[in-house]
């Protein structure tokens, strides 16, 4: 069964698709951290919408106790938006 997707997984959605098409730089400053941001990555990818080609998250740091990740950084460059996803948007 899918996750529920919440605003900020359509908001983050949008702008994997804005980097995708248009090159527009995604932006972080609604997620509280590095952790916030790869829970939601993982939900989208998850289901369908996104794929992570190559190293997309890397893992490093204790385990973040609210969003249940340990990831040190995030290659946006290897994250992409799949035709679900598209679909999703319209």
């Amino acid at each position: 069964m899918p996750d529920v997707l919440e605003p900020i997984d359509l908001r983050l959605l949008q702008a994997i698709y804005d980097k995708d098409y248009s090159r527009k730089e995604i932006n972080w400053d609604e997620f509280e951290s590095i952790n916030h941001r790869a829970s939601h990555l993982e939900r989208l990818e998850r289901n369908g919408f996104i794929e992570f080609k190559g190293e997309a998250l890397t893992p490093g740091g204790q385990k973040d106790p609210k969003y249940g990740t340990a990831i040190a950084m995030i290659w946006p460059e290897n994250i992409h938006i799949t035709d679900i996803g598209v679909e999703k948007l319209k």
